[in-house]
């Protein structure tokens, strides 16, 4: 928000990269997980936990940036 507010153009094109590799990093997370998934066979519950777990991380990488 600051960058807008401020018309800090050095900021927002900051907050676009920082965007830029928190999805490429969802992208890899996703990836894992479909990997994860094919390889173990979890359970109904499994599955939960993990989907759980990778949008929890996500979440939290992104309140970071």
């Amino acid at each position: 928000m600051e960058a807008l507010t401020h018309f800090d153009m050095d900021l927002v094109g900051k907050v676009v990269e920082e965007e830029q590799r928190l999805n490429a990093m969802e992208v890899e997370i996703d990836v894992e997980c479909c990997n994860s998934i094919a390889r173990r066979q979890p359970t109904a519950s499994d599955l939960r936990r993990l989907m759980d777990f990778s949008k929890g991380v996500i979440r939290g990488m992104g309140r970071r940036a």
